[in-house]
């Protein structure tokens, strides 16, 4: 699926340096109200999001909000260039511990969620978008419901219906103090680790990003850009990976 993420100039120059892409802490995002829940509270200290949009047209609020008031850029990529180590072989919709990451802390570990009741399984989630109080633990009144089972996409998936021009895609790790031989493919330790608060410090998480994401990656200019700005796109690009294109916005916006 081809997915856009709108960004600074300032933001792009650390991706293309460090070759990473960040999961920002659920706490320090826009929407105030992610990962809360009527049953546990807040569990955004554990959730850790990179955001990205499936709209191809460009979106005048994207700009103005992320891509640095017009000024920025709009990274346009693909869901299978963003590579978890081991992604291959998800059970029960939690994958093994991730590896390919640049940690805060070396006592967190991150686990990646996959989007598990859909058609077929991705390594993203869709957003929704809903009104309603989120309720992370499911109803166990019926005798079949395992009792340990969780509405993930009502807890760190659903956002307010204000924000549905975002037309969000989502990667999710959730961060936990688990060791890995622990976390590994169970759903049900890593969520009590939630749960019941266990204390966890990163306020980011940094994913290595692979060579097959710069070689298909494709950078659009910010609508209000300035000549010295373009040439600063132009000269991160010259300089790490010369096979990234570069597009100017088709929007045309006054100044």
């Amino acid at each position: 699926m081809k997915i856009y993420h709108y960004t600074s100039i300032e933001t792009l120059a650390l991706i293309l340096k460090n070759k990473t892409l960040r999961f920002n802490n659920a706490k320090f995002v826009d929407d105030p109200n992610e990962a809360i829940t009527k049953d546990y509270g807040s569990m955004q200290d554990y959730v850790f999001i990179s955001c990205w949009s499936n709209e191809s047209i460009e979106s005048i609020p994207l700009w103005k909000i992320y891509g640095n008031n017009c000024h920025g850029v709009r990274l346009e990529s693909d869901t299978k260039y963003i590579h978890f180590n081991g992604d291959e072989t998800p059970i029960n919709g939690i994958n093994i511990v991730v590896e390919n990451v640049k940690k805060e802390f070396y006592s967190d570990y991150f686990i990646n969620l996959w989007q598990h009741d859909k058609p077929s399984i991705n390594h993203y989630f869709e957003t929704n978008y809903s009104d309603k109080e989120r309720i992370f633990k499911k109803d166990t009144s019926t005798p079949t419901q395992k009792s340990w089972e969780y509405q993930v996409d009502a807890a760190f998936n659903t956002k307010a219906t204000c924000w549905a021009f975002e037309k969000e895609i989502r990667f999710i790790l959730l961060g936990c103090s688990l060791e890995p031989s622990k976390a590994k493919n169970n759903w049900q330790l890593v969520f009590n680790n939630i749960t019941e608060k266990k204390k966890i410090s990163s306020c980011f998480v940094d994913l290595m990003l692979f060579d097959d994401f710069f070689n298909n990656l494709t950078i659009t200019t910010g609508p209000l850009q300035n000549e010295s700005e373009k040439i600063i796109v132009q000269t991160l690009v010259q300089k790490y990976n010369q096979n990234i294109k570069v597009l100017g916005s088709k929007l045309q916006l006054r100044k």
